[in-house]
């Protein structure tokens, strides 16, 4: 989600994540918490679009991955209508990540 003043939020979560089976996060295992920590992205903070070079900046504030705070993303995207997508970096398996956002009306 993006607001008026350029600030956003985004949160992308594995669609099938294992629940802790004592179903309190305080005591989970070390399986679970790095299968929930693997299965979730989320950043907040400023984002710019460049519409002459088609690049979406995130100035990242906060992170789940506490590696990106402070750090420029710089993505280049497409846009169709009334969606904005962009290609993340190849995971290791080769799989190349693609995130999709929709403007909400």
């Amino acid at each position: 989600m993006i607001d008026s003043q350029g600030r956003y939020s985004l949160q992308i979560f594995k669609a099938e994540r294992p629940r802790f089976a004592s179903g309190n996060k305080l005591t989970g295992t070390a399986v679970e918490f790095e299968a929930a920590a693997l299965g979730s992205s989320t950043h907040f903070g400023t984002v710019n679009v460049d519409q002459a070079e088609n690049t979406i900046t995130f100035s990242v504030q906060g992170a789940s991955f506490p590696n990106w705070e402070g750090e420029r993303q710089i993505r280049r995207y497409e846009l169709r209508g009334d969606e904005l997508s962009y290609r993340l970096a190849p995971r290791p398996d080769g799989d190349v990540p693609i995130s999709i956002w929709k403007r909400m009306r």
